[in-house]
């Protein structure tokens, strides 16, 4: 009979039963904070001293997993990458193939915490070779129609780069990229080390890290078409009227800088003075332009001709 009643509703009695000891551990957790509690985390790992400069150090990780024990309180408070994991640099040799976890280092907000984890960890190191290398100015251009860029200047022209012997092997140029929207630049750029496709080589250190670039761009000249005026003091013998003055030619091209030329009209000669003009008179005079402007095709002279008929004739 006692065997058949504790059969009956035995799917709810279970359940009642599991319920109830879940909420003990609730309420115990709760009641007790210090109960102690063990949970497995990441650690940081943090490299302490320098490694020796002629090798080159690559950790296979940033982080290991830690099992970490202590008050419920202090270990529930404790997030990823809170507990550290110091490995010693300076010891590191050629051929060495894991460094020994010096100490996992426990925030001071749970001293009464301990760490059980792994106590060494996988690395790479080669030695360190060297290569000089000249830097290449790289414009990435975006410059205005008809702007042309003068020859960029680096300073300095050569640059040092070390690393592991395959890494350095990779290094087809170094390069300094030059960004321009068709203004001039003056600045201290990073140089990249590129491999023959131009695709960043990484683990290169670069000495020193950065080149003085100064790239001007000439200002591209402006250009109108002009007409010639001709300053004149002519005096015309008795009897005759001026009637023509024919310029050959009668207008010109003009380049120069565009705060010069667009403010131009027209281009003067020299003043022409004639006495007791009669008939048709030709002068060769120059050109007055300003500085900075200048004929295209290089002409420096105009051909002028005044003509002057007796009153009364057609």
């Amino acid at each position: 009979m006692f065997v058949g009643m504790l059969k009956e509703n035995l799917v709810m009695k279970l359940f009642s039963l599991a319920a109830s000891i879940t909420m003990w551990f609730y309420v115990a957790s709760d009641r007790y904070p210090n109960m102690m509690t063990s949970r497995t985390i990441n650690a940081e790992i943090v490299k302490t001293g320098v490694a020796p400069t002629d090798v080159i150090v690559k950790v296979h990780t940033d982080n290991l997993p830690v099992e970490v024990t202590g008050p419920k309180s202090e270990v529930d408070a404790l997030n990823e990458g809170d507990v550290k994991a110091e490995i010693d640099m300076k010891s590191i040799k050629p051929g060495q193939t894991q460094v020994k976890v010096t100490r996992y280092k426990i925030p001071v907000a749970a001293p009464n915490v301990e760490t059980k984890g792994r106590m060494f960890v996988g690395l790479d190191v080669a030695l360190r070779v060297n290569r000089t290398l000249p830097i290449t100015p790289q414009l990435n251009t975006d410059a205005i129609e008809g702007r042309k860029y003068s020859t960029p200047r680096v300073t300095p022209e050569w640059a040092s780069v070390s690393g592991a012997q395959d890494d350095v092997k990779r290094i087809a140029k170094l390069i300094v990229l030059i960004e321009t929207s068709g203004q001039g630049v003056i600045a201290d750029l990073p140089l990249r080390a590129v491999d023959k496709d131009g695709l960043d080589v990484s683990g290169i250190d670069i000495s020193p890290s950065t080149s003085h670039v100064d790239l001007a761009v000439p200002e591209v000249p402006a250009s109108r078409i002009l007409p010639i005026n001709v300053p004149n003091r002519v005096q015309l013998s008795p009897s005759y009227v001026l009637s023509e003055i024919v310029v050959d030619p009668p207008q010109i091209t003009v380049v120069g800088k565009p705060e010069i030329v667009y403010q131009l009209t027209n281009v003067s000669t020299t003043q022409i003075v004639l006495d007791n003009l009669a008939g048709e008179q030709t002068r060769e005079v120059a050109l007055q332009l300003p500085q900075g402007v200048a004929v295209v095709g290089g002409r420096v002279t105009v051909r002028v001709t005044f003509k002057a008929k007796e009153i009364g004739r057609p």
